[in-house]
Parts: structure tokens; sequence; C-alpha cells
């Protein structure tokens, strides 16, 4: 048991920890602490890891689109310029930052039944870092627009709406929905697969199946009760499972409700845009009487599709038992 004189010598040490190893003046965290947390927070997320994650130098971050919407070859006539000509379709994404952070309460039990001297600061940075991935991939997910029913203030953050909470009339994406009507996953990711335009789709290995942990499990079963090898190790070892060629992943934040209904989204992981400012803020505090130190590490993030059409969800779906 430490005496408090030790305890307190044993603050002082976590605090310089922060203090000289990760921030500089003012509560800035140092470019490789920041570092540091974004790539814990990238590594762990199903989702992140393979997005199209791009840092922002200030609060807003312009992303341009070219493409060709339609053919630009034709027949060729000798000494005849060509009648007609093509010109490239233009767009432009907008990523804008807004804030979001992370309040943590460590008390003086926890740093001194668990410190770890010099490592501490790292330690921490880890653990919020793992626990903000899924909260920044929930958000990426279900953000809603502040013109939407209220559920969450958190979800409200970036003031628009999120990957799986886009709509068909207002987006363009393609969105089927179920309405609690029950549907195995395979009939889920065929019409999520039919609702993308061929001209996007190129190697299908690179695009996935996002969905709940209760349809990537419902589609094991479908895939074991098929008398073959691969339905044999969908049942018996924990390997991945395809659709066409397609990984299905399963993401902890797309929840299944209690009736067993869920979500599901077909897309190409880097047309999920997520843009993170490096500049993180990390303040410390001691409060005496509250017997613990506050932490609080603030960040500036947005999310963003980069084509509309090239993107698919499934709401609502019961998946059957």
């Amino acid at each position: 048991m430490l005496t408090e004189t030790q305890l307190l010598a044993l603050l002082d040490k976590a605090e310089k920890a922060f203090s000289t190893s990760d921030l500089a003046s003012g509560g800035k965290m140092l470019p490789e602490a920041a570092d540091r947390f974004l790539k814990t927070a990238i590594d762990v997320s199903k989702i992140l890891s393979v997005a199209r994650v791009l840092p922002m130098k200030s609060d807003v971050r312009y992303i341009d689109h070219i493409a060709f919407a339609t053919r630009i070859m034709q027949a060729a006539t000798e000494g005849t310029p060509p009648v007609s000509t093509s010109k490239p379709t233009t767009a432009r994404k907008t990523l804008t930052a807004k804030e979001i952070l992370a309040a943590v309460d460590v008390t003086y039990s926890s740093l001194e039944d668990n410190i770890e001297g010099a490592n501490f600061a790292n330690t921490l940075l880890d653990l919020i870092a793992t626990r903000a991935s899924a909260d920044i991939e929930e958000l990426g997910l279900y953000s809603t627009a502040v013109q939407d029913p209220v559920v969450d203030a958190y979800l409200e953050a970036l003031n628009h709406r999120g990957w799986l909470t886009m709509t068909n009339a207002l987006d363009g994406v393609g969105e089927i929905n179920y309405a609690s009507a029950e549907t195995l996953p395979s009939v889920v990711f065929k019409a999520l697969l039919k609702k993308v335009p061929s001209k996007y789709l190129g190697d299908l290995s690179k695009w996935r199946f996002y969905c709940s942990f209760a349809m990537e499990r419902r589609y094991r079963d479908e895939l074991a009760g098929r008398a073959t090898a691969a339905g044999d190790r969908a049942l018996l070892e924990d390997v991945p499972v395809y659709y066409q060629g397609i990984p299905v992943v399963w993401v902890p934040k797309i929840a299944t409700s209690g009736a067993n209904v869920t979500d599901c989204m077909f897309a190409h992981p880097q047309n999920l845009i997520v843009g993170f400012k490096r500049d993180l803020d990390m303040e410390s505090e001691r409060k005496p009487r509250s017997r613990l130190v506050e932490y609080t590490i603030t960040a500036r993030m947005d999310t963003a599709l980069e084509e509309y059409a090239a993107h698919a969800i499934a709401k609502n779906v019961k998946i059957p038992a």
C-alpha cells in the first residue's frame, strides 16, 4: 500500500510522462504522439484500417473527383476532325472537421494499482485510441444531420448522414429497406450487388459486405448447410467467408436489435473517406478532492462518401433464426 506522499509522487510522474514525452507547451500533443494515437485507432478498426484516411492540415479539405460518364472513343475518319468531343465531369467533396473529444477520469486507486511508470502515457493513449476507434467507426456509419430526429448528440456531431444513414432519395445511394422482413443474408448480398452499376465494380475482391455479427454468423450457417469443404470450414473454423469472392466482414458497431433486425453495407473501402486533422490536443488536470486525474483528448474529423452511386445499403433486415 502506497503512502500519500508516494501516491502524490506517482501522480507527478504520470503527469510528467505526458508533459515531457507527448505534449508541447499549450497542451498540444506532439506529432509523434498524435501519429501513434491515430495509427492505433485506425489499425484496430475493421473499416478505418482499409478506408481512405486523409490527413487534414486545416479544418477544411477539398477532394476533387473527375471522371468520364460516357464513351470517349469514336470512329476516326482520315482528313476529317471529329465532330464531337468529350468532356469529363467534375465534382468536389468537402471535408469539414468537427470537434469530438474523449473525457477520461483516472482515479488515484487505478494509478496506484496499475502504474506502469514511464509507459503510463503510451498505455493510456493506446487504451483511449482503441475505444475511440469503435466510436469513430460508429460516427462514420450512423452519423445523422441536425434535421433528422434527435437520437444521440454525438451522432449529430458531423452534421450530415453517415454511410448507413444515407437515403436513396437524398443521396442517390442504392438503398433497400426490408422493413423487418425475414431475409437470408445471401439474398441480401445478392440484392446489394445488383444495386451498384457494373462499371464501378471491377475487382470484386476489393469490395466488402459490412454487416453485423448476427448476419455474418447466419451466413456461416447457410454455407455450413452445403455439403462442401468450404461449408465445413465455415462451420468448424473461424475463417473469412465470402459471397461471390467478396469478403463478408462483421463490424461491432453495426448492431442487431432485440427483434433480430440489422443493417448491411456493400462498399469499396476506398470510397469511404475519413479525414483527420492531425493537430490533437491533450490536457491533464489533477482533482485532489475527487481523488482522480482528468485527461481530455480532442480531435477534429469528418467523413464522406466519394461516389454515391458506388454504394449500397440494406436497412431493417430481419435475420432468420
